[in-house]
């Protein structure tokens, strides 16, 4: 899984793990991990 953010025409690209992911999510709020939630449910059902 890659993440691609743009700053000043410059593009940084960083790959996740799993565990980095897991890690994240267990951080976030259960408000904020209901919005990630919802997010990742559009994105794979746009694509």
């Amino acid at each position: 899984m890659e993440d691609s953010i743009t700053m000043k025409r410059k593009t940084y690209v960083r790959e996740f793990t799993a565990e980095d992911i897991i890690e994240a999510f267990e951080e976030l709020s259960f408000v904020e991990r209901l919005k990630f939630l919802n997010y990742i449910k559009d994105t794979f059902e746009d694509n």
